[in-house]
C-alpha cells in the first residue's frame, strides 16, 4: 500500500460507515479531522488548519479509516511513523482500497487504462485524453486563471497574481505536534 497518498495533504471527507465515528452533524469533515486532531494532542483545542473537503470515494473511504482510529495510530500516520500492517488502521485502508471504484480512461490510444484514483483531478493528466482532469473543481484565481482546487492554499503559489495563497488556515505541518 501507498501510504505516501494516504495523507492527502489534510484534504480529507468523512462519510457514515459503520462501526466509525464520523463528523458530527452540524460540523464539516475538516473540522472532524480538526477535533480528532485536538482530541488527541496533535494541534491546539480549537485550532483549524487547511483542509480540503475531497469528492472521490477513497479518500471519503480513509477519512472513515483516521476518524475510527486510535489516537496512537492517527499520531503515527500523521507524524511519519511506519504504518502497523496488522492494525486496524492499515486494515481498514486496505478495505478502501479493495471497494474503491476504479477510474478507467476513456480514450482510444491506450483504452481501459487505469491510473489510480487517487490521480484523479491532481492537475497532472494520467489519460491520454485528459479525461481524468476534466469536470474536476477548480479555484479561479483573482486574474481569470482556473487551478486544481487542492493547488490552493497549498504553500506555493500557482496563479500568477498568487490570490491562491491569500487568506488561507496555517498548514498542519506548521502546527502539528508530534511529541
Amino acid at each position: 500500500m501507498q501510504f505516501a497518498h494516504w495523507i492527502i495533504p489534510v484534504a480529507f471527507v468523512a462519510l457514515a460507515s459503520t462501526g466509525l465515528e464520523s463528523c458530527q452533524a452540524d460540523e464539516t469533515q475538516c473540522e472532524g479531522l480538526d477535533r480528532k486532531m485536538a482530541s488527541c494532542g496533535m494541534i491546539p483545542q480549537g485550532a483549524q488548519v487547511q483542509c480540503l473537503e475531497p469528492f472521490e470515494d477513497m479518500e471519503i473511504c480513509y477519512v472513515n479509516c483516521q476518524l475510527g482510529a486510535s489516537c496512537a495510530e492517527f499520531k503515527a500516520l500523521y507524524c511519519g511513523a511506519p504504518p502497523d500492517a496488522n492494525g486496524p488502521l492499515y486494515t481498514c485502508a486496505e478495505r478502501c482500497i479493495a471497494t474503491a471504484k476504479k477510474y478507467t480512461c476513456p480514450d482510444k490510444v491506450s483504452p481501459g487504462s487505469i491510473p489510480p484514483t487517487y490521480t484523479r483531478c491532481n492537475g497532472v493528466v494520467e489519460c491520454s485524453d485528459g479525461s481524468d482532469e476534466a469536470a474536476c473543481p477548480a479555484f479561479t484565481c483573482q486574474s481569470g486563471e482556473k487551478i486544481p482546487v487542492g493547488f490552493r492554499c497549498n504553500g506555493s503559489q500557482e496563479c500568477a497574481d498568487g490570490s491562491d495563497e491569500i487568506g488561507c488556515l496555517p498548514s498542519l505541518k506548521s502546527i502539528l505536534v508530534c511529541n
